[in-house]
């Protein structure tokens, strides 16, 4: 396994953000940040950068996921309702 993967894996893990589309999408910032090119200067605060968009991603996914069932719960009450 070499860098990319192995920093993706332990993200991954360390953020429970196992979704193959997001994890896909962020391998090419991975390779960027890793590439001999990127100033040695700004890898940490990149690095931070994509923790914090691991973390934020699962945020999103579950305030999504919690948001779609409370309105699901909504439109059973509002059908009951009308219903009588």
């Amino acid at each position: 396994m070499d860098r990319v993967d192995t920093l993706i894996a332990e993200l991954s893990s360390r953020h429970s953000n196992r979704n193959p589309r997001f994890l896909e999408a962020v391998r090419p910032i991975v390779v960027k940040i890793f590439d001999d090119r990127t100033p040695e200067e700004s890898r940490v605060p990149l690095l931070e950068m994509l923790a914090e968009t691991f973390a934020r991603d699962v945020a999103s996914r579950n305030s999504c996921e919690a948001a779609q069932h409370a309105w699901a719960a909504w439109i059973d009450a509002i059908k009951r309702l009308l219903r009588g």
